[in-house]
């Protein structure tokens, strides 16, 4: 009966959290109150489901809602000789904007390092060492990443505070897709593919960018955890076969 009881309590625990992250999902925008994808303005036309992209261009993580950046002022002219009689002078960027410069480096930084690492599972000899001849689960970890990082990798970039991701134990936990995780680092085939290997054969083992990837991160040590599934791609497949 204790156990019982333990258990029920872990379950309502559980489903409450997620019951709040819902609730964060709505108040931030990033879904509807009832549950269905945030929509956005299409001038001249109906509002239309936000993708990745468009949601990232409509979010900062300086605020829980729309943000606009701030027009660049050219510097006074006479003063401290920028600008000085020059009107076509380079515009100073604001302050502001400056740690959401120094985030958007270091998510690219990020986005690369994790692109070198997927190469190691990539290979035909990963996948002999599960026994799986097409297709097989991986995950690798990434360290020292900060959690407003974190939440720009997952698509979540305004909610620096992760208030719409479920928490379980010491990992926050939740899936993207590889467009929004891997942004401009994909290939312009939309996969990728393993190289070396005996005759160029790791090339036929690879991730395509349809398929969904599971991000948990722990603020305690600033860890991110990156699970995703390598498997045999034929010669010719592209985004039309998925």
């Amino acid at each position: 009966a204790d156990k019982r009881a333990k258990r029920d309590k872990r379950v309502a625990n559980k489903r409450k959290r997620e019951d709040d992250a819902k609730k964060a999902e709505a108040e931030l925008g990033l879904v509807s109150a009832n549950n269905t994808p945030a929509r956005c303005a299409v001038p001249g036309g109906a509002p239309k489901p936000c993708d990745g992209a468009s949601r990232q261009s409509a979010i900062d993580l300086t605020g829980p809602g729309g943000f606009a950046p701030p027009a660049f002022q050219p510097a006074p002219a006479g003063i401290g000789g920028v600008g000085a009689g020059n009107s076509n002078a380079a515009p100073l960027a604001p302050a502001a904007d400056v740690p959401e410069v120094a985030c958007n480096k270091a998510v690219a930084c990020l986005r690369t390092e994790a692109r070198k690492m997927l190469k190691q599972y990539m290979s035909w000899d990963y996948m002999r060492s599960k026994n799986s001849p097409h297709s097989a689960y991986a995950s690798m970890q990434i360290g020292r990443v900060e959690q407003k990082e974190y939440a720009a990798l997952v698509g979540r970039k305004n909610d620096p505070l992760l208030r719409s991701v479920v928490k379980s134990g010491a990992w926050y936990s939740t899936t993207c897709d590889m467009r929004t995780f891997f942004g401009t680092e994909l290939d312009k085939a939309g996969y990728f593919r393993g190289s070396g290997g005996r005759y160029g054969c790791n090339k036929q083992i690879g991730l395509h960018m349809r398929q969904t990837l599971v991000l948990k991160y722990s603020p305690s040590n600033k860890t991110m955890s990156v699970g995703f599934e390598v498997k045999h791609l034929s010669d010719d497949e592209s985004d039309d076969d998925f």
